[in-house]
């Protein structure tokens, strides 16, 4: 066991991350394809409510927020489950760590965009990007040892 730490130190950071990116991940796949249907039958039953509520729903279809968001948050959770496996069956090989590197970079960079877009950088919001810092650290962590196993001076 110490051994296995000391050939794959981040090992521990990838795997707990991947699973928790890989279980969220998959919550948000599913609801956004349970909302699919529900938009459908939100813009099918217009006549039978409200006249309010039908011009909010009108607006919010003519501006096509709902699809930029559902598409946005699918992309995103595609992504998140991406780095999350990658995490889970390469942390014990250092020498896969430029690919888990790669891929939480551009997951942090996901978060930080989604976080522009939407006007969520609060305190709360900024609690986003624990969860890709910690992946990227185990990366970087691994990515070290394998330089080091190489013995190219970095």
């Amino acid at each position: 066991m110490a051994q296995e730490r000391r050939k794959a130190p981040g090992r521990m950071f990838l795997l707990v991350t991947g699973i928790i990116m890989v279980i969220f991940s998959g919550l948000v796949i599913i609801l956004c394809m349970l909302y699919l249907p529900m938009m459908g039958i939100l813009c099918g039953m217009m006549g039978a409510i409200e006249p309010e509520l039908v011009q909010s729903l009108d607006y919010i279809i003519a501006t096509n927020l709902v699809w930029e968001l559902l598409i946005t948050l699918g992309c995103s959770a595609l992504l998140q489950m991406t780095c999350g496996i990658v995490g889970i069956v390469c942390g014990k090989k250092p020498r896969a760590a430029a690919v888990c590197c790669w891929l939480g970079a551009s997951y942090t960079g996901v978060v930080l965009a989604q976080g522009i877009a939407y006007g969520l950088f609060n305190p709360f919001g900024l609690l986003a990007l624990i969860l890709p810092a910690l992946y990227l650290t185990g990366a970087v962590l691994n990515l070290r040892q394998a330089v080091r196993e190489s013995g190219v001076d970095a």
